[in-house]
């Protein structure tokens, strides 16, 4: 069992001896979890759901992205804990997926001289809406794992755009052109591009290619989850 935050006998106190599984919302007890949090985690049935992909291995990535690094396929329990993170504001999902993130980095100790992290950015309208923007809440955890700064400044979104998800993959590309632009200069900087899910990689793709326009030497991008199957060696 990995156990996070405050200890066992802390958590025992406070909770009792249940806690409630953030994919399949049943109300368990504690040993029955795989990953636990205080009062919620994964439980065991769900944790066998998730799919991790291997340590050291990258997926190609549309566009000027070297590779995209990402710890999780997005179906089953991911599908379940990032839709809740994304969309219900349960935050604490979203310290359970930064869990499984860091441990995850360990793997790549050459992010560690990459420059900056720049999350996607969510337009003004759908920021205030929501109140936060998942992609930059897992960019902090990525930040506080490699010692790199966020960059929230850079990258901005300066046209509002119907939710990639209710869309189908070939409106995608149609739906984010011409929505982001990149300020300053970067000067031949190492970024490290952060989404929430990585599908069709059309977001990800209009954010590269405006890094690039400001002299970015070298885009990877990281997602938390990604529907790529097609794994391959990192190249280092």
């Amino acid at each position: 069992m990995i156990v996070m935050g405050i200890s066992k006998i802390l958590s025992s106190i406070i909770f009792g001896g249940s806690a409630v599984c953030i994919s399949c919302g049943r109300k368990l007890r504690r040993e029955r979890f795989s990953m636990i949090d205080g009062s919620v985690g994964i439980c065991s049935e769900c944790f066998k759901t998730l799919k991790f992909t291997k340590r050291g291995s990258s997926f190609a990535a549309d566009g000027p992205i070297t590779y995209l690094l990402s710890p999780l396929e997005y179906n089953g329990a991911a599908e379940n804990i990032l839709r809740a993170f994304k969309f219900r504001s349960d935050f604490k999902n979203g310290d359970i997926i930064n869990t499984i993130i860091k441990e995850f980095l360990e793997g790549y100790p050459q992010l560690h001289a990459f420059d900056r992290i720049i999350p996607v950015p969510l337009s003004e309208e759908r920021l205030n809406e929501r109140g936060y923007n998942q992609s930059e809440l897992i960019a902090i955890g990525i930040s506080e794992a490699l010692s790199v700064p966020v960059d929230t400044d850079t990258l901005i979104r300066i046209r509002n755009t119907v939710r990639q998800s209710s869309l189908p993959a070939m409106e995608r590309a149609e739906n984010v052109k011409g929505a982001f632009l990149a300020q300053g200069k970067l000067s031949g900087e190492r970024i490290i591009l952060v989404d929430d899910i990585y599908t069709t990689g059309s977001t990800m793709k209009n954010c590269a290619k405006a890094l690039i326009e400001i002299d970015a030497a070298e885009i990877v991008g990281f997602s938390a989850a990604t529907k790529i199957r097609k794994e391959s060696p990192l190249l280092i």
